[in-house]
């Protein structure tokens, strides 16, 4: 065993220190060329990225006050030349350029890869909305297509789990990269399609960089995408990156967990729609049975029961009865004032009545003729008299006429 004295001993503090003493001594300024992936900016506006080439990388950090004199944005596949300076973050102990200035090269190789397939693809029309399928509103069966070791998978889980407990899910397990991940893809898609009881499939994918994600970029996977049957969502990756799968598929989410809060919000919709859907219905519902009742009412009103009906009737027949005898007495009443009056003039001008009052008619002597005027008498004639109570023979002795 080999034998360590304490003065041979030091500390990762010290370590980390030496190496960076050393950099700054052998290597304090260096121009390093690479592509851009991972690029974060942080709250504070510090922006961390990662520069590679085809077969390594080194992370690099550009503070805020370095990048404000930036002549363009750095993003992700930008091939570019930096000024930094190596360092270790004593921290972690990670290896970073601390760059103080970025050149813009170029695009990188793989990003310039990923745009001309884009363009040859919305050439064919395959990102056309007129191919997207519907999200249905309501469903009770859904199929993943992910990693089963996934952080994607397992942040899906969970959302459903406290938001769609009462969906039905399937996981179809496939590597999401390396070389043989889009095969695998399409294999667990066209399963997960045939399957009768799944309504939608959602294909996950965690963040990465443009390496990472590029199994989603490629061609056979997003054709592949464009025979699927059923409506797929697609949460691949962070919001920043957007891959050639989430172009075709029938929708995108920004992440894994905000395609499941797409499903969500489209049951969510639903369950408003039909919440609004009850409350109308039972309004309509509830004016139709005020109506109903409001014409029972009034039918109620207008019909009668036979018992009801009958003693209206009587009422009716008991008023009119007396209407009848009312009226027959006013006739009789009327009739007799009437009669009595003819009576009264009969009387006026019936000659007996006239005759009770002394007075008497004059006849030619046998004769019916009536004398009205002295005229008609002489002297020496013979005339009949009738009197109230008999008749008798007068002679004329003497005539005297009015003067």
């Amino acid at each position: 065993m080999t034998k360590i004295s304490a003065s041979e001993i030091i500390s990762v503090s010290r370590l980390n220190f030496l190496i960076n003493h050393s950099l700054s001594i052998n290597y304090p300024v260096i121009k390093v060329e690479g592509e851009i992936s991972q690029l974060i900016i942080s709250k504070m506006g510090h922006t961390y990225f990662t520069l590679k080439d085809a077969e390594s990388c080194v992370k690099c950090v550009l503070f805020r006050s370095d990048s404000k004199r930036l002549s363009f944005p750095p993003t992700n596949g930008d091939q570019i030349v930096v000024i930094a300076s190596p360092t270790v973050y004593s921290t972690r102990g990670d290896f970073q350029l601390k760059v103080s200035e970025i050149i813009k090269a170029g695009k990188g190789e793989l990003f310039e890869k990923y745009l001309r397939l884009k363009q040859k693809l919305t050439t064919e029309g395959l990102f056309d909305s007129v191919h997207k399928l519907e999200i249905p509103n309501f469903f009770n069966c859904v199929g993943i297509v992910t990693s089963l070791e996934s952080a994607a998978l397992r942040d899906a889980l969970v959302t459903f789990h406290n938001k769609l407990a009462r969906v039905k899910l399937k996981i179809f397990p496939s590597t999401v990269q390396g070389e043989n991940a889009s095969s695998e893809l399409i294999a667990a898609l066209n399963i997960a399609s045939q399957d009768s009881e799944i309504q939608i499939i959602l294909l996950l994918r965690g963040g990465g960089s443009l390496e990472d994600l590029w199994t989603f970029n490629e061609e056979n996977l997003v054709r592949a995408l464009t025979k699927i049957k059923k409506p797929i969502v697609a949460g691949i990756g962070h919001e920043s990156d957007t891959t050639l799968c989430d172009l075709v598929a029938d929708w995108r989410a920004a992440t894994p967990t905000a395609a499941v809060e797409r499903l969500v919000l489209e049951e969510k919709k639903l369950i408003d729609k039909f919440e609004k859907n009850k409350i109308n219905l039972i309004r309509l519902i509830k004016s139709f049975l005020e109506e109903r009742e409001q014409k029972l009412d009034y039918i109620s009103l207008s019909l009668k029961s036979p018992r009801d009906k009958l003693a209206l009737n009587e009422n009716k027949f008991l008023n009119t009865q007396r209407r009848l005898v009312n009226v027959k007495k006013n006739m009789v009443k009327e009739l007799y004032l009437s009669f009595k009056h003819l009576k009264n003039k009969i009387d006026i001008l019936d000659p007996s009545g006239i005759l009770k009052r002394g007075y008497c008619i004059l006849y030619e002597n046998n004769s019916v003729k009536v004398i009205s005027t002295i005229n008609q008498i002489k002297k020496g004639k013979t005339l009949d008299v009738q009197l109230f109570d008999g008749n008798a023979k007068v002679n004329v002795n003497n005539v005297e006429k009015k003067l």
